[in-house]
């Protein structure tokens, strides 16, 4: 028996019976109900509440081990908005503790905690931090600390709490909330004498301010137009948090066959 993993790239994983399309629980995206909710503390941040914003997320009843470690990140940003730089250290740890977001969350993150350690002066834990950060992206404490050195305390603070960061972390390009997922359709012709036909397709489309995408195309695909047509029903009945308009997003959905056990 054959079993199917679509790995979305950058948008994490989905995985799905090869004769039905049924999905399986994720452990690395978030869960829809979380999504829908975060979307609901977003606009009460916006409307000028950060504090009954953060109340909201703390409420908010996590479904899995990623959603717990996305709503930690996210009540320490909103956390740090408010200046609160203390009390929002124990929820990035707790999130960074998780080791489950994804990369480019799990280095925002990092880069967070560094920060947030050198400004408070805790450099033992800075630099424990920096050291993953270093895994990254090749910079050292030191560098980190040269870098930091060159702006005021004020000028540092000011990063650290901006209010952008919140819409940065839930907007950031294909990191973008989703809060519905839909798994593709598998054509009939994926099975092949030889076995089940392996491929990939590489999609680009724009996302409206509903959060809802438009504009998909097909810019890349292996084997030829075999997944095309079920990758681009499927994403086009995905539905992201509101937010501006976005342009040019891109989405690789790989097609691998592993056998059961």
């Amino acid at each position: 028996m054959l079993r199917l993993i679509i790995l979305l790239f950058t948008l994490g994983l989905i995985s799905c019976q090869s004769t039905t399309t049924r999905i399986t629980p994720s452990l690395d995206k978030l869960s829809e109900v979380v999504g829908r909710e975060i979307a609901k503390a977003y606009d009460i941040f916006e409307q000028g509440s950060p504090k009954e914003a953060i109340n909201y997320v703390k409420n908010i009843q996590p479904q899995k081990r990623y959603d717990k470690a996305y709503l930690n990140l996210l009540i320490g940003k909103l956390l740090l908005t408010q200046s609160a730089l203390e009390n929002a250290i124990p929820y990035l740890e707790k999130s960074f503790d998780a080791r489950i977001l994804e990369h480019s969350l799990h280095q925002v993150l990092i880069k967070d905690l560094t920060k947030l350690h050198l400004y408070l002066g805790h450099e033992k834990k800075a630099d424990i931090y920096a050291k993953h950060y270093q895994d990254f992206n090749g910079k050292s404490f030191n560098e980190i600390k040269r870098e930091l050195s060159k702006l005021s305390r004020k000028e540092v603070l000011q990063k650290l709490t901006s209010k952008n960061q919140v819409s940065n972390f839930l907007f950031r390009g294909n990191n973008r909330t989703v809060i519905k997922r839909v798994s593709p359709k598998l054509p009939h012709r994926v099975h092949t004498w030889a076995g089940p036909i392996e491929g990939y397709v590489v999609i680009q489309f724009d996302i409206s301010s509903k959060g809802i995408p438009f504009n998909l195309q097909v810019i890349k695909s292996f084997p030829t137009q075999i997944y095309d047509k079920a990758a681009l029903e499927a994403i086009g009945q995905w539905r992201y948090v509101v937010g501006n308009l976005e342009k040019g997003q891109t989405i690789r959905l790989d097609f691998t066959f592993e056998k059961s056990k």
